[in-house]
Order: structure tokens, then sequence, then C-alpha cells
């Protein structure tokens, strides 16, 4: 499924390449001291230099921020390497040429690179230098908005890890592995990841230090929101106060003013946190220094960061109309920067902001422009999905040409071995793009094309397992009438909540889906009458606690369920039937209401 989640500036702490010592992975090339005046003008020549000194050469003027020219040295290193049939320095210049095409902008190229990089390491069993890769690779694909791959490329890292029992290794899969979390916009399990990653970062050192720090800070603030929509309040103003520790702490190991981008990140997340927390004459001059010093060295999506965030703590103080401009100027910005996750994320913003300011015109001007981005960016991330798929299979095509120069029998076994893996991975990624056809374009869950193909399947597994499956009906009350007084852009926002409250509040294993205009429908496998009936109790509660009034004054909502279980013997019409005659039930009962069978069906 995918999510869009609003781009924040991750700070990326890239591991270097580094000299070898003996008893490392043999062949890899190393690090050596530049001998070429790369910066003075003069490029050294290719076809006389070797891959170490082209390597140097690119990170001489990666110092000197020529960019263009550290990318070229580096990929004429990644040539010389596979053209002298060194698979260990082409892996490293490769990895390189990566981080420089990040640092320029052309994050579709890096992770081509840095895939073939971990193609590389990985096929000469080079562990410490293929994990530092994938979690190379991992924010690459973050800053694409490819969630699931990078959720894989952290799991295989993670794997690595754990098999050598390395707490360095470990270390940043835990805080790339949060990292995802945060932008899959699930900030419970990334807080959980990040705070292993913060106790291996006891023994490591301040780069470290600073880099979890910054992240839970940086997680505080949707872990913050999905407490407070739980109506968790207590936990919520501690999780806030925990989020400013950790900024004060980041902001501790970079005040010495040599690291000006570290500063004016940590410094715009806690500024944000003090707005939160209330503490408005605390979090204005830290968001103005934050931006102070963005615009003094040049970074541009530093400056947009502070901006937002600014604008955001506008709101929390109850100035509408300078926060509302602050959004405005930070739209600009980020369509400038053609930033599409943000602009959404400001556009809904807008909605929400001039909703309370009864403008419901307005509102729902940037409401429909929210969606309009959100599919945008979603077929953005389809196309960029479809051609890396390419990628790996041309990664995989070259190392087979290289494996065939040295031994053609060896050669077939590997290719064939190969394209197989391919071609269930090209499957698992079709499938992936196929889950757009299912979901609801307006809450981002299933649908019921998916959940009328889904659930035959699940009750033939339950006529052969013999455990009971529940099935809830759901519709929110009066919906019409929220529609009629309040507008179609709050109905719209309505809808979004109660999704996510609903696919919250459920066990993963659950099946949430929208079936209607306000229909929803739970599918609670393995989960008895009783189960099932308490899980909807709290999330009827749920939805009926949420500040619904933030959306439109005086607006509340609620829901009525009905839940049905079905035996081995059920069959799949009749469980749905019971369970829509309950909802109907409870409607006649008086609404914001959960009924039950009592038997299974």
């Amino acid at each position: 499924m995918f999510r869009l989640q609003a781009s924040r500036p991750i700070f990326m702490e890239f591991t270097p390449i580094k000299e070898r010592a003996p008893n490392d992975s043999p062949g890899l090339v190393r690090r050596l001291p530049g001998t070429l005046d790369v910066a003075g003008g003069r490029p050294p020549d290719a076809s006389v230099c070797g891959v170490a000194d082209l390597l140097a050469a690119s990170l001489a003027a990666q110092d000197a921020a020529d960019y263009d020219q550290a990318i070229a040295l580096a990929g004429q290193a990644a040539a010389r390497a596979a053209a002298d049939g060194d698979v260990a320095a082409e892996a490293a210049a490769r990895r390189q040429l990566a981080n420089q095409l990040l640092r320029s902008g052309a994050n579709e190229d890096a992770a081509r690179a840095c895939e073939q990089a971990c193609c590389l390491f990985e096929s000469i069993d080079a562990a410490a230098e293929h994990a530092d890769t994938l979690n190379e690779l991992t924010l690459i694909y973050v800053t694409l908005g490819l969630h699931t791959e990078a959720l894989d490329s952290v799991t295989k890292s993670l794997s690595i890890a754990q098999r050598r029992g390395d707490p360095r290794m470990m270390y940043w899969a835990y805080n790339r592995a949060g990292v995802v979390r945060n932008n899959m916009d699930d900030p419970v399990h990334a807080d959980e990841l990040m705070r292993q990653a913060l106790d291996l970062a006891a023994g490591l050192g301040n780069p470290e230090k600073f880099c979890i720090l910054n992240n839970l800070a940086d997680n505080a603030h949707a872990l913050v929101k999905t407490l407070r929509e739980r109506g968790e309040t207590v936990a919520a103003m501690d999780c806030v106060r925990q989020g400013v520790s950790h900024a004060l702490a980041a902001l501790s190991l970079v005040e010495d003013g040599k690291h000006p981008y570290q500063e004016s990140l940590v410094l715009s997340n806690l500024g944000y946190l003090l707005g939160i927390e209330g503490a408005y004459d605390r979090a204005m001059p830290a968001l103005q220094r934050a931006y102070a010093l963005a615009v003094a060295h040049g970074y541009a999506n530093l400056e947009l960061t502070a901006d937002h965030y600014t604008a955001q703590v506008f709101l929390l103080r109850g100035d509408q109309e300078e926060g509302i401009r602050l959004l405005h100027k930070a739209l600009h910005r980020a369509e400038l920067n053609q930033e599409k996750p943000v602009v959404a994320k400001i556009n809904l913003q807008l909605s929400e902001a001039y909703v309370k300011r009864g403008e419901a015109t307005r509102a729902l001007e940037h409401f429909r422009a929210f969606h309009e981005v959100e599919r945008e960016f979603n077929t953005h991330v389809a196309q960029t999905r479809a051609r890396l798929m390419g990628n790996l299979f041309e990664v995989e095509t070259s190392r087979v040409a290289v494996e065939r120069s040295r031994q053609e029998a060896e050669v077939l076994r590997a290719r064939s071995a190969a394209l197989e893996a391919e071609k269930r991975e090209l499957q698992r990624r079709a499938e992936e793009l196929g889950r757009v056809a299912h979901e609801d374009p307006l809450t981002g869950l299933w649908n019921r094309r998916y959940l009328d193909s889904r659930l035959p399947d699940m009750f033939a597994r339950l006529k052969d397992s013999g455990r009971p499956i529940c099935i809830a009906s759901c519709d929110i009350d009066f919906f019409k009438s929220v529609n009629d007084r309040f507008g179609h852009a709050v109905g719209d926002a309505v809808l979004v909540q109660t999704a996510r409250l609903l696919s919250g509040g459920a066990r993963q294993s659950d099946l949430v889906a929208r079936t209607g205009g306000e229909e929803f429908c739970i599918v609670f496998p393995h989960a008895d009458l009783a189960a099932a009936t308490r899980a909807c109790e709290r999330l009827r509660g749920a939805i009926a606690r949420h500040p619904w009034a933030r959306l439109g004054e005086g607006l509340a909502v609620t829901i009525s369920i009905g839940v049905a279980c079905g035996s081995h013997s059920s069959e799949l019409k009749t469980v749905l039937l019971q369970a829509d005659t309950l909802l109907y039930q409870a409607k006649q009962n008086g609404r914001n209401r959960v009924e039950s069978s009592r038997l299974a069906i």
C-alpha cells in the first residue's frame, strides 16, 4: 500500500570507504591519500590512473564541492574495475558513486548504483560492506518514496548484522529501520526500533549518537499525534518531553558551530516539539535560529523545514492568520523544490486551517490539491519502481557476463539461478504494484474489490483449520448530515480520520476495508466473537472520543457496528448477511453501539 508521507530532511551519516586492515575481506579497494590535484582544474587521466587513484580524486572533488567531477571520476573508477575483473573494487566504486549521485540530487541514479554495489558485495561475500551499503540504499529508497523496498533492504542489513554480532552494524540497521517505519507512518514501531539503536549508540561515537537522538526527536512529532488520537494524553506529553530531551542532547553535540546543517536540522525539530509542548517563548527562537542557519548556508530543504514548522507553531498558538501565511510561503517553496510529499502535507494543513476559519471554499480547494498531489506522487513512485526493477535485471545480466568470462559452465548454472530469483522478484514487485488497484484512493484502505477477492480464500482456510473468523460491518452514523452541515471537504476528512482510527486500532493480521461511502468492514481472522466484540468496542470508543471539533465547530462523529462470527461450517454469505443485520439492529437500537450474535454461525 502506498502511503504519502511528508518527507523531512534525513541526517545521512554514510560509512566511509577506508583503508582496510589485513584481516578484512581481501581485494577491497583502499582509500588512499589523494595525490591528484583535482580541485586545481586538471582532471586525472583515467587511462593511466588506477581505481584507487580515481576514487581518491573523486573524494577530493567532493571536498571541493565539485560533484559533477566527483561523479565522473567515481564512474570511471567503476568502469576501470569492471574491465579489470576486480569485483571488490567495482563494488566499492559503485558505492562511492551512489553517495556522490545522492549528494547531487540524482536519487534514482544513486539507487541504481547502490543496488549494483549491493549485488557485487554479496557476490564476493563481503558481509560488512554489504550491510553498510544496504543501509545507504535504505535511505535512498526512503527519499524516493519506495518504502517497501527500503524495508526489504534494511531487513537484509539487520540479518547480516545479527549473524555477525556486530554492535555497530546492528546500530545502523535498527536506526535505518526506525527511519523507514517513521516514513511509513508507523511512529510506534519506529520509536521501538530507534530506542534499540540508542542503546547500542552508547558504545559508539558522537556522529552515531547525534543521528539517533535527532531521529528520535523527529519521530516524536508523529508519535505524539498518534498517542493523542488514541486518547493517551499523559503518554503524549511524556513523549513530547522525551523528544525535547533528545533534541537538546543532539544539539549539545553540534553547538560548536562546525556543523551548521546538523544544528539547523535539530533546532527545527526542537522548536516544533517545544511548540507542541506549549513553550512558545522557547520554540520561536529555536526555529528562527534554524531558519537563519539554513539561509546563511544555502540549505534550501532546511529553510523549508524551518518555515513549515514555524507555521505549525503559529497555528498551535491560535494565530491562524500568521500560520496560514507561512504555510503558503512554505507551499510555494515546496512546489519550487518539487517536493510532492511536502506539497501534499501543506495543502492538507491549509485545508484544516481554513476549515477552522470557516472558509469552506478555500478549504475544499486545498483538500482537492492534496489528493491530486497524492495521486501524482503515487504514480511517480510506481514508475520509479518499474524503472528500478529493470535496473536490477541489468545488474544481474552484467554479473553473469563477468562470470562467463571466468568459467562458462559455472556461469550457466549461476545465470539460471539468478534469472529464477529475478523472476520471483519481478512477480513480487508486480503484485505490489497491483495493490494500487485494490486500494480506496481517499482513505488508503483496501476497497470492496480486494475484500471480495480475499474473503473466499480466508473462509476456505477457516474450514481447513477449524479456527473461527469474525466479520464486522461498520457505518458512520448520520454521515449525510455531516456533508450537509459541514461540507464535503470535512466529510472526506472524517472518512480519512475514521479509516486511520480503524486501521490503527486493528491488529496487523486484521483486514480493514472501505466498502462504500461511509461503510467499512473489518475481518478478524482466528478471533472468537468475544475478542472481536471487545476490539470493536475499543474502536467505537476511539471514534466517539476523537476530537472531531478540530475539523468543524460542533462536529461529533460516532459509528455503529454489527459483528458476526463464523465457524468451520459457515457459509461466507451467511456471515456477511448476519453482520449487516446486526449493523441494522445497532442503528435501530440508538446508534453508536456494537451488536453481535451470541452464537457462531
